[in-house]
């Protein structure tokens, strides 16, 4: 990988962006995904741990600074999200399962309910993907269940 000591950078610099611009960011997230797999895909993300904590660092605060746009709509981000959830690493899933946690945080219980069929849909869909998707879906059930709980719906 070329530019390594500009990553951190332009990853800080697309995170404060997020911020800035809140919703009118939103439409950008599927690019920005992209770009990050393509990151991934190309020796940036499979042996390199620091770049993977770069990566995810700008992305946990992508969602948390939209974290209200995106919890009205889970759907959006769960499509938008998609080749990202189920990339072929078991680190990535992890990082991107943490990741989410904000904006699963501001979801409603609705949107949460929505969440839970989209994935179990993709798994059935193609169910290679069961092992990846196990760790989202069990931290959006575990919210569900809190809500509940709780009494706060």
């Amino acid at each position: 990988m070329e530019a390594r000591s500009s990553l951190d950078s332009i990853l800080r610099l697309i995170a404060s962006l997020s911020g800035d611009l809140k919703g009118d960011f939103v439409p950008f997230l599927p690019q920005i995904v992209k770009s990050l797999v393509v990151l991934l895909n190309n020796g940036g993300g499979q042996k390199d741990a620091e770049i993977i904590e770069q990566i995810f660092t700008s992305w946990y605060n992508i969602m948390y600074n939209l974290m209200f746009c995106l919890g009205r709509g889970i759907e959006g981000i769960l499509r938008d999200t998609l080749e990202l959830r189920y990339y072929p690493s078991d680190i990535i899933n992890g990082n991107m399962s943490e990741s989410m946690s904000p904006v699963l945080q501001c979801a409603r219980p609705s949107q949460l309910e929505k969440g839970i069929k989209m994935i179990l849909s993709e798994v059935a869909e193609q169910p290679e993907r069961a092992a990846r998707a196990g760790l989202l879906h069990y931290d959006m059930t575990m919210r569900l269940q809190n809500f509940f709980t709780r009494g706060v719906i």
